[in-house]
């Protein structure tokens, strides 16, 4: 596992940078302009070999319609040929969009995620932007566990659409901790 130095993780009320990657059924794409006035649910996935991505995959397609019921769209990308996302997007009945053919080094730039320097693929990362592409909540993942989850995204849109205003801090260097002496034994 790699990660590009001096980069460091998208967070929440960063912008998502622009991103164009190339779909299996629904063309180019340029993200975040892609959902335009929707929630958007970016999920970069590491391949179509994957157990724990077609699990995943499969999830949000299953949960696709309330998804949508909630003003979201989703698309999964990956590394994959076209080849290996049709039988991702065949074996999950995926109708959201599936792009293939991402560079994992150029993608782990932009967006700080973790990938595999020697066969090339992403980790795990997902994220729920706002609609203008503002970013809601980021998952990074450094193998195929710890997975944003429908059920997760299902409740971060209630959330956030119920309380539109709600924002969270900017990352930033933790504050050294200081630690507290310890009392003196009574005896």
């Amino acid at each position: 596992m790699a990660y590009v130095a001096n980069t460091h993780p998208l967070d929440t009320c960063d912008q998502f940078p622009p991103m164009r990657f190339t779909t299996l059924d629904h063309g180019d794409v340029e993200l975040p302009k892609f959902f335009g006035q929707k929630w958007g649910v970016v999920l970069f996935y590491r391949g179509h070999w994957c157990g724990y991505c077609r699990r995943q995959l499969v999830d949000f397609q299953q949960h696709l319609t309330e998804i949508e019921a909630r003003h979201g769209a989703v698309i999964a990308i990956s590394v994959d040929s076209a080849a290996h996302a049709r039988k991702m997007v065949d074996f999950g009945h995926l109708t959201y969009p599936v792009a293939f053919g991402a560079d994992a080094l150029e993608v782990a730039s932009r967006v700080g995620c973790f990938y595999e320097a020697g066969d090339r693929f992403l980790q795990k990362t997902a994220f729920v932007l706002r609609p203008g592409g503002e970013i809601a909540r980021a998952s990074y993942s450094t193998g195929p566990t710890g997975a944003l989850t429908s059920g997760d995204t299902l409740y971060s849109l209630e959330f956030f659409q119920k309380n539109p205003h709600h924002r969270t801090g900017i990352l930033r260097p933790a504050e050294p901790v200081m630690a507290t002496p310890e009392p003196p034994a009574k005896g």
